[in-house]
């Protein structure tokens, strides 16, 4: 039996013995741009590969990205990659984003949210190829409240009152 040399569909469907979906392959709806995505027993996704916005990013460029979901099909991992920046994200049992790590071509960090606001950045900059280190504190209105840097220069702190005036420096 001769094996056909190619297979052209717009959509592959696998099914377990009882007619369940089990994996997809194709395009997704919104986008046209190809997944593959694998599905729970109890029929939720549990994990995607597909061309996606960063996390967090307006609609615009897409990055490759695996997706891994729980079994109420909600997203907890998502890392991703573009030619400009990769990433990890970890969520809730919400869905909502809690904790980043990222790097760009300029820069690298690790941000922690409470779900609504990055509470805590750390990251790493090289500006003017001067390296510069930033951990900064933020309220839940995204005001800065404390921000730590080191760089060449040396090191400095700030303190700063809700209303964004700061109430301390050193040095």
């Amino acid at each position: 039996m001769a094996t056909p040399s190619e297979l052209r569909v717009q959509r592959l469907v696998i099914t377990d013995e009882a007619g369940r979906t089990r994996a997809e392959l194709g395009l997704a709806p919104d986008a046209q741009e190809p997944q593959l995505v694998l599905y729970h027993p109890n029929g939720q996704r549990w994990a995607a590969l597909a061309m996606v916005p960063p996390p967090g990013a307006p609609e615009g460029p897409r990055e490759a990205a695996l997706l891994l979901h729980d079994e109420a099909g909600k997203t907890r991992v998502s890392l991703g990659a573009s030619g400009r920046s990769s990433g990890m994200v970890l969520y809730d049992p919400r869905g909502i984003a809690g904790l980043a790590l990222y790097m760009e071509p300029d820069s690298q960090g690790l941000v922690i949210s409470d779900g609504e606001v990055p509470r805590i950045h750390l990251r790493y900059n090289q500006h003017d190829d001067t390296p510069l280190s930033e951990l900064i504190l933020q309220d839940e209105q995204k005001g800065t409240q404390a921000t730590l840097r080191g760089g060449r220069g040396g090191a400095s702190l700030n303190l700063y009152r809700p209303d964004g005036e700061r109430t301390f420096q050193a040095p």
